[in-house]
């Protein structure tokens, strides 16, 4: 792709709005250039300004490409979206992998990205001006991992120590409530995108459903329950698979 940078005052944008967007547009057109698992596509699109006009409608060159965290305390990986519109610029969308994870244009936070009735990806910049584009092809599903070696011994209620050492920083994490990005080592592929920690009270139980995406002996895994019985202690570990043989009860782990 041939990637260029806007021209100044064409959205009809001043002061730091139009030099983020000069300023980091020229950026993103060098970042584009670089090795990676890019996929490049044309689809429809669409740019209307704050104040309601009609700038472009048609069609763009369009890459879409991961952009894993920035550091590794950051748990926000996103997608990158680069959006040429002809005769006006390149336009950067950036879109987290968790509803936690903000929406960013041009490398600063947008007020809001969406999926219209069409499916077109719809971004409103902090601005107020809206774009439009098409997501591209689906990606294929990313492989399932394993997690044999995390759970190893599960089934005779005998687990090694790297599952000892996760189950006990789960249970940690929501004691303290300190469930901030990078408090827990999630095994790969993990956790699940938009799937958080769930924490309750059942009976005389205190609950901690952990969401998971993996097989273990092969067999697809649907998430973990930690339980902790209240006044007493005693605990009860619980391996939840998606299908058969049903719920894995291991209790009076440590």
């Amino acid at each position: 792709m041939t990637w260029f940078c806007p021209s100044p005052g064409v959205l009809g944008w001043t002061g730091p709005a139009l030099a983020a967007l000069v300023g980091l547009g020229c950026a993103a057109a060098a970042l584009a250039a670089e090795p990676g698992a890019a996929t490049d596509y044309e689809g429809a699109c669409s740019l209307t300004a704050a104040g309601g006009e009609t700038l472009f409608a048609g069609d763009c060159a369009i890459s879409r490409r991961p952009a894993p965290p920035a550091s590794a305390e950051d748990r926000c990986a996103y997608q990158r979206y680069e959006v040429l519109f002809p005769g006006i610029g390149l336009a950067v969308v950036e879109r987290g992998n968790d509803p936690d994870c903000p929406p960013r244009f041009q490398d600063r936070p947008a007020a809001f990205l969406a999926r219209d009735r069409q499916g077109q990806l719809v971004l409103a910049t902090a601005e107020g001006a809206l774009l439009r584009f098409s997501p591209g092809p689906a990606d294929p599903p990313a492989p399932v991992p394993v997690l044999d070696d995390l759970f190893r011994g599960f089934e005779t209620c005998r687990p090694g120590p790297e599952y000892q050492a996760f189950a006990r920083q789960l249970r940690k994490v929501l004691a303290s409530g300190e469930d901030g990005p990078g408090a827990i080592a999630w095994p790969a592929g993990n956790p699940p995108p938009g799937q958080k920690l769930r924490s309750r009270q059942s009976g005389s139980w205190q609950q901690i459903d952990v969401p998971l995406r993996g097989r273990y002996l092969g067999l697809l895994l649907a998430g973990l329950r930690l339980e902790t019985a209240i006044g007493t202690g005693q605990r009860r570990d619980t391996l939840v698979f998606a299908g058969p043989p049903g719920p894995l009860v291991c209790p009076g782990l440590d």
